[in-house]
């Protein structure tokens, strides 16, 4: 069946619009539980509560820190109507309200993870065919990495979307000679990534590419960037360093004309030295990527050490490299990696704008397994065996742990008579793949796939109803609904304890909620009742309430509590 010209690029957008809705039912699943989704959301609704767009607010203060463009494609999926209805008394109509919140948020965030395995299929096509981008495609669709992050309404989603957008464009201008198109949108595509989470946007696509640039004359025997034309790749770099900037800067030039002394906060914030006073993780932290990358791990370390072998071969030789587009997708993968291991933080999320350049890697392996005639054929043998194993672990290790796994009531994820049953059904499927794999060679990767799709659904299903799916402050809000709907709330931080307001807590009571060091300071409003919130530790001394303080609720999760107390 031929997939070259149009007729690839529709199976890519058939495949991106399968991916979007086999994930889109489980959007409203999960609760708003904390983390930087919370963030988002609860300045996505300072923003239509009135608040600026501009620079929006988060818990009433300006955020400066982060640049404000996921916020803003966030809030394009919410109505005002909406957020209104968060605030009715009537509890059914406000739990209605927030499954249209949790749907709004979330799928303007899903769609631009199925717009970037567009590009992702764009960025295969140009360097190595529309086969190998297609199987990037899928291979991406189904790892843990977009599956479990590509999801959430959070920053790290559009920064992987314009990172990779950027970095196709630069392929473009590396490989098909297109410089004055590839470099421009390079520009404009890096201005949306940097508007999206700022610095990190340049070791993700300008670093690597300087690497790949600058080596390609050695390795390549070509200069990648020297057409017949040289004028059209200057321009090519002036017009795209023009749209980079006019995007790009505009804003924190404005947040800096008005706060000066923001730089040492931006400083903070890249580096993260001083942001918390958790400890560094560790260098080697990034390796989690093999895991991410599940279930194609194996498949990804065939591709790099091709990449590796074909760069020995090429020194040794002295010849051109033989897959050139694998030794750049290569570097756009491994080196941000490298570059980000410098810094404290270590975030598994933060591997997402990696994910396309990794898809790319796999996908090259795929397509050399799957090769009529190979000059290694127990290698490509045992490669398929062992991806067939590791689709096994899917369809047999996952409802076996969700058995096990608890929600928050106890009950398990999965009760047994349907683990046991999709146990069946999956080692039936992946039995007719193997049955196929003569005729097919290719079933290995599409039962893998399969399995991926399927599994993500019993996840999220069991996932929705653990300690890490449901907001451990909404019982919270709920009380203050019923107790106190028209009360100011304020979040009790003890100086010594130096905690972060929770976010879930301004999202489910749809209001801001202010810190306050002590009951001293509580202001005394004449026309509200006034609720004060805190969490308590086993470790932790709260000062003990004066008298006419009412406790009106007290949720446990393990070993701590939140509790409410109304004046």
């Amino acid at each position: 069946m031929p997939m070259t010209g149009p007729t690839g690029r529709a199976y890519a957008i058939v495949g991106a619009l399968l991916v979007f809705l086999c994930i889109a039912p489980t959007l409203t699943w999960p609760q708003f539980s904390g983390g930087s989704e919370s963030l988002n959301v609860a300045t996505v609704l300072e923003m239509h509560r009135g608040g600026p767009w501009v620079v929006p607010k988060l818990n009433g203060t300006p955020r400066l820190i982060k640049p404000p463009l996921t916020a803003w494609i966030t809030a394009s999926g919410v109505s005002n109507e909406t957020v209104q209805a968060l605030s009715t008394p009537v509890e059914t109509e406000r739990e209605h309200a927030y499954a249209k919140l949790a749907w709004g948020v979330r799928w303007p965030t899903l769609m631009s993870a199925c717009v970037l395995l567009v590009v992702l299929y764009e960025w295969g096509r140009i360097t190595a065919g529309p086969r190998v981008g297609l199987i990037a495609l899928f291979a991406a669709a189904s790892t843990l990495l977009l599956l479990r992050f590509g999801r959430s309404a959070t920053t790290d989603v559009q920064l992987a979307l314009w990172v990779t957008v950027c970095n196709a464009f630069l392929a473009l201008a590396f490989f098909k000679r297109a410089q004055l198109v590839g470099f421009t949108g390079a520009g404009a595509a890096l201005g949306l990534a940097f508007m999206s989470k700022g610095p990190p946007a340049l070791a993700q696509t300008l670093v690597p590419a300087l690497v790949f640039f600058i080596l390609a004359r050695w390795l390549i025997r070509a200069d990648p960037a020297s057409p017949a034309q040289p004028s059209r790749w200057r321009l090519g770099l002036f017009l795209g360093l023009v749209l980079f900037l006019l995007i790009a800067l505009p804003w924190p030039i404005k947040v800096y004309l008005e706060n000066p002394n923001i730089l040492s906060a931006w400083r903070t914030e890249v580096t993260r030295e001083g942001a918390s006073d958790l400890p560094p993780d560790p260098w080697y932290s990034y390796l989690s990527v093999l895991g991410y990358v599940f279930p194609w791990a194996v498949l990804l370390l065939v591709g790099l050490g091709m990449c590796v072998q074909d760069v020995w071969t090429s020194l040794k030789q002295r010849r051109p490299l033989a897959h050139p587009g694998l030794f750049y997708a290569a570097l756009m993968a491994v080196v941000p990696l490298i570059v980000m291991s410098f810094f404290k933080d270590k975030n598994e999320r933060y591997q997402l704008p990696m994910l396309a350049p990794l898809a790319l890697v796999i996908a090259y392996a795929t397509a050399e397994v799957l090769r009529a005639k190979t000059p290694r054929p127990v290698v490509d043998r045992a490669v398929v065996v062992l991806q067939w194993a590791l689709t096994l672990v899917v369809v047999v290790g996952l409802p076996f742990a969700a058995m096990s796994l608890t929600t928050v009531d106890g009950s398990p994820w999965l009760g047994r008579p349907a683990a046991l049953s999709l146990v069946a059904l999956g080692m039936v499927g992946v039995g007719v793949g193997i049955a196929l794999s003569r005729r097919f060679p290719i079933s290995f990767f599409v039962t893998g796939v399969l399995a991926m799709g399927v599994s993500q659904l019993v996840f999220m299903s069991g996932y929705a109803r653990s300690g890490d799916g449901v907001s451990k402050l909404k019982p919270i809000a709920d009380a203050v609904w019923r107790v106190a709907p028209d009360a100011e709330v304020f979040y009790l931080n003890p100086p010594e304890q130096n905690r972060a307001v929770p976010m879930d807590l301004n999202i489910y009571l749809n209001r801001v909620t202010p810190m306050v060091a002590g009951w001293d300071v509580v202001p005394s409003p004449r026309r509200r009742q006034v609720v004060v919130t805190f969490l308590r530790n086993p470790t932790d001394s709260i000062p003990t309430p004066p008298p006419e303080w009412q406790q009106i609720a007290d949720q446990h999760f393990g070993n701590k509590r939140w509790i409410a107390l109304m004046r």
